[in-house]
């Protein structure tokens, strides 16, 4: 969660505390020039306070809570934004009108997660991908469906990955795992429990993870050796749907698998070619065995 979402959580925080958010939120990205005690003097709190507060959103202190939310501020004015990500459409809207509406979505969110993609992160995901002897890739809730689409498309070019649906199953799957096994995490917030503590307990034994989530400090992104941003637009409760997350979870999913096909391209076109034609003729012979 972006820490300026945090930030509208208000309730959440102390009456000092609250004080300071509406100061930073007024100052913006002035707030890269100030100081913990700057800021302390201006709204008549204490520069501990400050420090505290910074610790709230998952910052390792003042500094690095600037850094930080400049960053997210940056992103969030980055694109302008014709469709509302979390509201795409009102019940005011005819059927074209929706339908318009979530096909710039579509658009909009595609574009935002190559701006939060790092090339860098993609290039070190794929090799950490194909140099495994196991892959598993873990998720919860509806993303659960993209990581089947993409063990599937992996098994067409001979890679295996292994999906547990079974949150319990992820975690004893987790503490039996080897330093050549990968894992790809899946979570939007970064934050879910089960899957923080499958995190913590790969690092402990050194095994390579690979977070899809989104920007800011989740606990899942500071755990993974490998981060893949997805697009932030989206609210986790206020929302229609959690179209922007799995639009752009499934993007980063597709083009990781694009990736690995590339390292061995005509390899792996050759034999997906021959698989499906003999996938093809099995099911001629299987239609003809009905109709006689």
């Amino acid at each position: 969660m972006l820490i300026n979402e945090q930030m509208e959580q208000i309730e959440k925080f102390s009456s000092n505390e609250q004080i300071i958010i509406e100061y930073i939120q007024k100052m913006g990205v002035e707030i890269n020039s100030l100081s913990a005690r700057k800021i302390a003097n201006e709204t008549l709190t204490s520069a501990s306070t400050v420090v505290r507060l910074c610790k709230k959103f998952g910052c390792k202190g003042f500094e690095d809570f600037k850094k930080t939310y400049i960053h997210e501020l940056r992103y969030l004015t980055s694109i302008q934004e014709n469709i509302n990500k979390n509201i795409p459409f009102t019940e005011k809207d005819n059927k074209y009108k929706i339908a318009n509406n979530l096909s710039l979505l579509y658009q909009e969110i595609a574009k935002d997660t190559l701006e939060c993609l790092s090339i860098e992160n993609l290039s070190k995901a794929t090799q950490m991908i194909l140099k495994a002897d196991n892959i598993y890739i873990f998720s919860s809730g509806s993303s659960i469906n993209l990581a089947k689409i993409f063990q599937e498309r992996m098994l067409r070019i001979t890679k295996t990955v292994v999906l547990y649906e079974s949150l319990d199953m992820q975690y004893i799957r987790s503490v039996s795992s080897q330093k050549k096994d990968c894992y790809i995490l899946l979570s939007y917030s970064g934050e879910v429990t089960r899957i923080v503590r499958v995190a913590q307990t790969l690092k402990r034994q050194g095994v390579p993870t690979i977070a899809i989530t989104s920007l800011g400090n989740n606990r899942l992104s500071k755990i993974a050796d490998c981060v893949l941003n997805v697009s932030t637009r989206e609210k986790i409760i206020y929302n229609i749907c959690n179209y922007s997350s799995l639009i752009s979870t499934g993007l980063i999913l597709d083009i990781l698998y694009s990736c690995c096909f590339n390292e061995n391209y005509q390899k792996n076109l050759e034999y997906k070619i021959e698989l499906e034609k003999r996938y093809e003729l099995q099911r001629q012979k299987y239609s003809q065995k009905n109709i006689l």
